[in-house]
């Protein structure tokens, strides 16, 4: 049987994988990045854990040597965006001996696109409305008021986002909102040299998550529903820990969204996030990989990460026919900071909990991973 290996961070994201595949019979592999003590680890689907240091090098040689020589392909399966970048860098080594998502099976093209720069301009070729944006190479020189002048010509205006180009090359706490000159002056002083992206805030009313799988072979984009964030992180800003997935609420941007993939030729799974303002659908970013909450599509009925395997490996007789079932999500821990700071009462908290159908950490089928992460981080 086709070994899946699911490759990332000691995260949530990380466990909704291997759980989605083991919960199917599927024997899971993890190589993790980091040194141990992982909750991820725990879990009771696992056949084994790698640790590896997140170098491409280091990737290729602990696959070839642990996977690289299986009757059966491997199915290998990101769930950080170093992980989608370190498989794509090395593809044209890896892809004789595993079945690896990509870009027209090329080596290169999701770095390539991971520029938000070049991804922003291929969403607005498929349709989706995208907010006014401009790349930005920070030299530890460049003044205020050229700053302000390059922002006016690209009709950029704050408040304003700013964020690395590439999100591989930072996380969600690099991404900041600023307000006014002084802000943007403050933050020059403390902002690592570095390529950059501007972008002009979205007064958002809502903001939803698209997570679906573009399967080989043919064009198939499945898309089952719609994440609808409620709350989220007290860290990591943009990091949803209470949400609801609901079936596709909005057909001409999911519509978009189906095009957008289609026409870059990306195969795998993908999530997508969308910001509404009034009316208006605003695409931000695209991800090669599994999204954060990508467990809760398993548990509505929807299994992306198996459709992607059984696809892999040619063994998908037919796309689900059944429309998912609505569900709440939360990642518990991160989602009880709110509580801790005192902006969620405990008891509504409570109750949104008892109410959640989905625990993205805690699995009665499989709770080590929660005791562990309860005791030890």
């Amino acid at each position: 049987m086709n070994k899946a290996v699911v490759i990332g961070d000691n995260h949530h994201n990380t466990l909704g994988l291997i759980r989605s595949l083991g919960e199917c019979q599927v024997p899971v592999y993890a190589v993790l990045f980091g040194n141990g003590g992982s909750f991820v680890a725990k879990s009771k689907y696992l056949k084994m854990t790698y640790d590896c240091r997140p170098g491409a090098d280091d990737l290729e040689k602990l696959l070839m040597e642990q996977f690289g020589r299986e009757n059966e392909k491997p199915v290998l399966i990101p769930s950080c965006d170093t992980a989608a970048l370190l498989l794509d860098r090395i593809y044209d080594r890896l892809c004789d001996s595993f079945f690896v998502g990509s870009i027209d099976r090329r080596q290169g093209r999701i770095s390539d696109l991971m520029n938000k720069y070049r991804m922003n301009e291929s969403a607005a070729s498929a349709g989706l409305r995208v907010p006014k944006f401009m790349p930005f190479v920070w030299d530890g020189a460049t003044d205020t008021i050229t700053i302000e002048e390059m922002m006016q010509r690209n009709d950029l205006q704050y408040p304003l986002i700013v964020k690395p180009l590439a999100s591989v090359l930072g996380n969600k706490s690099m991404i900041h909102c600023l307000n006014n000159r002084e802000e943007l002056t403050c933050l020059l002083r403390k902002m690592q040299l570095g390529r950059y992206l501007f972008q002009n805030y979205i007064k958002k009313t809502d903001e939803l998550g698209v997570q679906g799988v573009a399967l080989y072979p043919g064009n198939v984009v499945y898309i089952p529903g719609v994440i609808w964030k409620a709350r989220q992180s007290e860290i990591a800003a943009g990091s949803t820990t209470y949400a609801v997935l609901d079936r596709d609420a909005c057909s001409d941007e999911i519509e978009k969204v189906s095009r957008f993939v289609s026409q870059i030729g990306y195969r795998g799974i993908f999530d997508i996030e969308l910001m509404k303002d009034g009316d208006d659908m605003y695409f931000i970013e695209l991800n090669f990989r599994n999204g954060a909450y990508g467990y809760a599509y398993t548990r509505a009925g929807a299994n992306l990460a198996y459709i992607w395997y059984l696809s892999c490996i040619g063994e998908l007789d037919a796309m689900p026919r059944e429309p998912i079932r609505k569900v709440f999500l939360m990642n518990e821990f991160a989602d009880f900071a709110h509580v801790k700071n005192r902006h969620v009462p405990f008891f509504k908290w409570l109750l949104q909990y008892l109410k959640t159908n989905v625990k993205l950490v805690g699995n009665l089928h499989d709770m080590k991973p929660f005791f562990y992460k309860l005791i030890y981080h």
